[in-house]
């Protein structure tokens, strides 16, 4: 068995979670009431953060860049771009409809409880708002319900209930996986109209990441597409070609299976590589090994006669089996919980979003048991089983959701939206 550093997979301990700061009556810091929520992500892309409370009303906080947080924000935080919209705890999004399920990069999306699905905030990173979902919810071009949503960079991609996968946005490198290339602007057209994924695969979920994607069928056979930049196609022997419109690495048109033949029931990618699940609950990883899972075996560039990095052009093992694993994956991390809810995360730390204290990777710290971790760009959240949120990582225009600007490499509780 194959196991992550830092971290001992024997024994049963159960912990008890210790909710810091809060009072007898339910209330936390200044006599705010925190949200109980049913879901919550940091995004991939930007400092905010939502989340959607028991009662489905969507709530974001945090720098509203382009729009982020999906209504206007009451405050400004000092930021490296100037003065940036933001708000430090909760802000209810206005106008919002009931929402099931969010996903984030740069921009956010999410899927109301009639399945219509709704995005917000500026589509590529430098926050150009000619390439911008709005400044609040809008309804998704297409006329499509769908089941289950992932943004990537600049593209975004979901499956409607007949398991048919379909993606919007940027094409180049192939990652939308429409082997049609010309959409009547060239072969790196950027369409705001769902493209049916190609190869008649009934898919049962799809994850968006920078360059390429990756689904899974309804069979759990994994398929990728796009660029193979860094390993992420997951088969080093894909029929590729130089390039899809980007010069980004060889690159594939249309789905194609991922190596080994393993069954998957869950995905997650980071910015430069993908970390799946498997039936038997052990957790195999493909691309950039940078976030240190010790996958790398073999050496990758990004385009011919560039510099080299470890990559794992195939699927590794990683950690497992272990049974009740649950797994996800930030830009730069990987987070995972057991089945007795004990959070831990690798990758980057720079800023303490690992939320372990310090220190490469291992638990997060607290003593928390979780039921989701949600790791972002620079800073994570996560619920615990009694649907409180918590945050950690960069705070610097109030990501946390604490009501400060103050960076933690540990778990902060989210305050509620009534809070001083």
């Amino acid at each position: 068995m194959s196991r992550l550093p830092g971290r001992s997979v024997t024994g049963s301990l159960v912990v008890v979670s210790i909710l810091l700061g809060a009072c007898s009556d339910g209330t936390g810091p200044g006599g705010s009431r925190p949200l109980k929520f049913l879901t919550i992500a940091a995004a991939r892309g930007s400092a905010s953060s939502c989340g959607i409370s028991v009662d489905s009303t969507l709530y974001c906080w945090g720098g509203s860049y382009g729009g982020a947080l999906g209504t206007p924000p009451p405050s400004a935080c000092a930021d490296a771009l100037g003065s940036v919209p933001c708000s430090l705890i909760p802000l209810r999004v206005s106008g919002a409809p009931k929402m099931t399920a969010l996903t984030a990069s740069t921009y956010w999306c999410g899927l109301a409880a009639d399945s219509v699905p709704y995005c917000w905030g500026p589509i590529n990173y430098d926050m150009d708002l000619s390439h911008s979902f709005g400044d609040a919810p809008t309804v998704l071009s297409g006329d499509l319900k769908l089941t289950q949503l992932s943004a990537g960079f600049g593209h975004l991609c979901g499956v409607a209930a007949d398991g048919s996968g379909h993606c919007w946005g940027e094409f180049w490198g192939g990652k939308r996986g429409d082997p049609t290339i010309d959409f009547g602007t060239g072969s790196s057209a950027t369409s705001f109209v769902p493209n049916t994924v190609g190869g008649g695969l009934s898919f049962a979920s799809i994850t968006a990441a920078v360059y390429n994607t990756c689904g899974i069928t309804t069979a759990g056979a994994a398929y990728c597409w796009g660029s193979d930049y860094l390993g992420t196609l997951g088969d080093s022997a894909a029929p590729t070609q130089p390039s899809c419109g980007a010069g980004v690495s060889p690159c594939v048109l249309a789905p194609y299976p991922v190596a080994g033949g393993l069954g998957f029931q869950s995905l997650s990618a980071g910015w430069d590589f993908y970390c799946g699940l498997t039936g038997g609950d052990a957790v195999y990883c493909w691309g950039d090994d940078a976030v240190g899972l010790g996958i790398g075996s073999s050496l990758c560039s990004i385009r011919a006669g560039e510099t080299l990095f470890l990559c794992a052009p195939v699927p590794a093992l990683v950690f497992g089996p272990l049974v009740g694993l649950t797994l996800s994956g930030g830009p730069n991390a990987i987070c995972m919980i057991d089945a007795q809810g004990e959070g831990s995360c690798w990758g980057d730390n720079s800023y303490g979003q690992l939320g372990n204290g310090g220190g490469r990777g291992g638990a997060v710290a607290g003593g928390h048991i979780f039921r989701l971790i949600a790791p972002g760009y620079d800073h994570s959240c996560g619920l615990t089983t009694d649907s409180l949120a918590w945050c950690w990582g960069e705070n610097r225009v109030g990501q946390l959701g604490d009501g400060t600007t103050r960076d933690a490499n540990e778990p902060v509780a989210v305050l509620g939206p009534d809070a001083p």
